[in-house]
């Protein structure tokens, strides 16, 4: 009988996570546990229905770093949580334009699941508030996503340009959408975001920020519905 086996491996550096994707091994990587489809008490059963060795990859002890640039964007590498980056960016009077309900999870697989949050409805979709992204891919390579170049012009879709511009022309009316039913494919960023992260892990990412200005909410309570 074979034994199926269900490993857990915890990256402290990029050096590791890297020597790791090198080696192809069948891997699912995630970081906060916040959410997942797969309810994480069964991976073993989801994960290895064939006999097969598999690996879970902790993204959320790589190194943290944060730092608002001259422009006042914010550079966001490594496990930093949404909890961390608002309350850096309020110190320094800016802030961002996004608030997922679950402040515990790490940015960078926000990115990969596009959490946008309710701000989406004032300041549009996570995909517009991202200009650049640092991923490593099945080599363990870096490769530049950037968010003012266009995917007609990307390597990938060289030989598919008909196709893409069809594909945008189909997603058009989701374009106001937090998140459409399918993915956006207009710009580079657009490959990782709300992609769940296929391409490979994302190692750095850079944001917009805004103003930081004093909120208020005012509550109106309304009846309960009735059938």
């Amino acid at each position: 009988t074979i034994l199926m086996t269900l490993s857990i491996l915890y990256f402290k550096d990029f050096e590791a996570l890297r020597g790791h994707i090198k080696a192809h091994r069948s891997t699912l990587f995630l970081s906060s546990q916040t959410s997942t489809v797969i309810p994480f008490q069964f991976l073993k059963d989801y994960l290895c229905p064939n006999n097969e060795d598999f690996i879970v990859g902790h993204l959320s002890g790589l190194p943290s770093e944060i730092e608002l640039l001259k422009n006042n964007q914010l550079k966001i590498s490594g496990g930093v949580t949404w909890q961390e980056t608002l309350g850096y960016c309020r110190s320094l009077g800016r802030d961002l334009m996004t608030w997922p309900t679950e402040e515990s999870a790490n940015v960078l697989a926000g990115l990969a699941t596009s959490a946008t949050g309710e701000r989406s409805f004032a300041f549009g979709s996570l995909r517009n508030q991202v200009d650049q992204i640092i991923y490593l891919n099945y080599q363990g390579e870096q490769v530049k996503l950037d968010s003012k170049k266009t995917l007609l012009k990307y390597p990938l879709f060289e030989n598919l340009q008909n196709e893409l511009i069809n594909y945008q022309e189909k997603f058009i009316p989701y374009l106001k959408m937090k998140n459409g039913p399918i993915p956006r494919l207009m710009v580079e960023t657009d490959l990782m975001i709300g992609t769940e992260g296929q391409l490979g892990v994302i190692q750095e990412a850079i944001f917009n920020t805004i103003p930081l200005k004093e909120t208020k909410f005012i509550m109106i309570p309304l009846t309960k519905w009735e059938i």
